[in-house]
């Protein structure tokens, strides 16, 4: 911009020179109207060669004095343009000012309520852990109040006339007076006694006897099921041997007579079965929902008894089916919990035998016969794979999202189509659940 002022005031000087007379000794003299040459004198010609220049220049001052003009005006045409920007672009920031301003307040405004949300969500945490904690502390007192309750009724029975006073279960202790009808005294344990059909006492789980009171900490749901065939399937406390603690369990009273203890149910892609060791050692999941008991206390419920085996299986065309196995147990984590299964039943094929004998296997200890990869890796779930990796596995990738299913595999069922549900239950074989009252 000052070049171009520089430039026009020199062209404006130029213009002015041209146009004006020269001053002083420069001036011409004035010419007559007829002029003659005079050879003989020293007189210089009239010079006429500075008017001439001053008609020649006067074209290009008037173009350049228009060419100013017009540059003049462009300038402040460009001045007031570059003005207005300037304005519009102080105006813009002025606005993008006020919005960070208000996206700032914004930003803090979610901080706080993301902050408040947080807190929340860990006091709601808190006080689901303390209302955990609380129904573990009444299951507890419950219990115990049950076992005051069983200890005063058996004080109650002993004292009534006819009854044996100081002797096991079923033992003789002289004549029987008093005695309500169909009671017996020096049966052997197991023999009925005028109880209701199907309550046990004695050394083996489902014999029955006259005198069986509810066990204060059952091992299994079948403990559970003989005191009460009336309850209903659901969640129960369980105490497994040579263990303090309790154990929440899922206690099926309805398949076939109830008193299933449930080891194992898979109906959703949560959780996952793709799962290290310990957690299939020690269980995992929701008892309401998919989970896995845990191999230690099928290990400790099992060990030296003969329990009974029941899987129930339902493909994604709702088809359901069922395998049981006699005999079966899981020996100890020293032997990776080998299992043992016996006769099988059923309509969904014996799939489980060919798996007799193997120890499990998990993704972080391989224990399959299978050379060239391992199978709980591969098929993403802990099971006792065999050489050939499996002709049942339980626990393999579940996807929602198959349009076939895919919770595991039972082969003579469907297949590699796989399942939509599994459920793995357990029930000692000398149980025979009461069969429901004539209505």
């Amino acid at each position: 911009m000052d070049s171009t002022r520089l430039l026009l005031a020199a062209v404006v000087v130029a213009v002015v020179c041209l146009t004006q007379p020269a001053q002083g000794a420069n001036k011409p003299l004035p010419c007559p109207k007829n002029p003659y040459a005079v050879p003989t004198q020293n007189t210089a010609a009239c010079s006429t060669t500075v008017t001439k220049d001053i008609g020649t220049q006067k074209a290009p001052a008037a173009a350049l004095k228009t060419k100013m003009t017009d540059l003049t005006k462009k300038l402040g045409d460009n001045k007031k343009t570059l003005e207005g920007s300037l304005t519009s672009e102080r105006t813009k920031r002025v606005d993008l000012g006020k919005k960070v301003g208000t996206l700032i307040k914004k930003a803090a405004a979610q901080e706080a309520a993301a902050a408040a949300t947080t807190k929340t969500a860990a006091g709601t945490q808190q006080a689901i852990t303390d209302l955990k904690t609380k129904m573990q502390q009444f299951k507890t007192k419950l219990n115990a109040l049950e076992a005051k309750a069983a200890a005063v009724k058996r004080a109650a029975m002993s004292a009534k006339p006819g009854t044996t006073t100081g002797a096991k279960p079923g033992t003789t202790t002289g004549t029987t007076t008093g005695a309500k009808p169909g009671t017996t005294t020096g049966a052997k344990p197991g023999t009925t006694t005028g109880a209701k059909p199907g309550t046990t006492t004695g050394t083996n789980p489902g014999t029955a006897t006259g005198t069986a009171t509810k066990p204060t900490h059952p091992k299994d749901c079948g403990l559970i099921h003989q005191t009460d065939p009336s309850k209903k399937s659901g969640l129960y406390s369980t105490k497994l041997p040579g263990e303090t603690s309790y154990v929440i369990t899922y206690c099926d009273m309805d398949t076939d007579g109830g008193g299933w203890t449930v080891i194992q149910r898979r109906n959703a892609a949560i959780p996952t079965f793709d799962r290290p060791w310990n957690d299939y050692k020690n269980g995992f999941g929701q008892p309401m929902l998919s989970y896995w008991w845990g191999l230690e206390k099928v290990y400790k419920v099992t060990k030296g008894e003969n329990f009974r085996l029941r899987i129930e299986m339902v493909d994604t065309q709702g088809l359901r089916k069922y395998a049981v196995y006699d005999n079966f147990r899981i020996d100890s984590e020293a032997t990776k919990y080998k299992l043992t299964v016996g006769k099988y039943s059923g309509n969904a094929g014996n799939a489980l035998m060919t798996h007799n004998g193997i120890p499990f296997s998990t993704k972080d200890q391989d224990n399959d016969a299978y050379a060239p990869d391992s199978c709980a890796k591969a098929y993403k779930g802990g099971w006792w794979y065999n050489d050939h990796c499996f002709d049942a596995n339980l626990n393999g990738y579940y996807s929602a999202k198959s349009p076939t299913g895919n919770a595991g595999f039972w082969l003579p069922f469907n297949g590699y189509k796989g399942l939509k549900e599994s459920t793995m239950m357990i029930r000692h074989m000398n149980y025979n659940p009461p069969k429901p009252a004539a209505g």
